[in-house]
């Protein structure tokens, strides 16, 4: 058979390892091979022990963080900086109550325990609802005029050190 037909029957699949859907489920070959996926099997509710964040920052030689785990287990990281390029972007999107604000409390902690120097900027152009903690505690604006100003203020700062950086000499290795 080909992957799609077993992709299109996860409830089967599942079924078949008597586990719910999200603990059996298939997904396609990275290469695109049809006749080949991948299945996988957890154990009872992995997710389900809270591990506790270690407190560690992002380590200063690969720009990279640990920020939580997969199902299996196995460690997430997230890349904030690439060494020698500058710093990673990235994008944050799900539905309510998915963990966005959480996931962007817990990057924020990251980025600050780091032994290099990170600034977070908060901008809450619905009053800073999602992110109440670090009102007072880093560069924070709330509100529509308030994120507009701070926006301004940002452009005009990265245009300075565009115009320092552009009278340097570099040399590179």
């Amino acid at each position: 058979t080909v992957v799609g037909q077993i992709l299109s029957a996860s409830e089967n699949v599942a079924g078949a390892w008597h586990k719910p859907m999200t603990e059996a489920y298939a997904e396609r070959d990275p290469a695109g091979i049809t006749s080949r996926g991948y299945l996988t099997i957890l154990g009872a509710e992995t997710l389900m022990s809270v591990r506790e964040w270690s407190g560690a920052g992002i380590d200063p030689v690969t720009g990279v963080a640990v920020i939580g785990r997969y199902a299996d287990g196995s460690p997430v990281h997230a890349k904030f900086y690439t060494p020698r390029f500058g710093t990673r972007h990235a994008l944050i999107s799900g539905t309510t109550g998915s963990g966005k604000s959480e996931l962007l409390n817990l990057l924020i902690f990251v980025a600050l325990a780091s032994p290099l120097p990170f600034v977070p900027v908060i901008l809450g152009p619905q009053e800073g609802q999602s992110l109440p903690f670090w009102r007072d505690r880093c560069l924070y604006a709330a509100g529509v005029d308030e994120c507009l100003g701070m926006l301004a203020g940002l452009k005009a700062g990265m245009l300075d050190r565009s115009r320092y950086l552009s009278s340097l000499r570099w040399e590179d290795d």
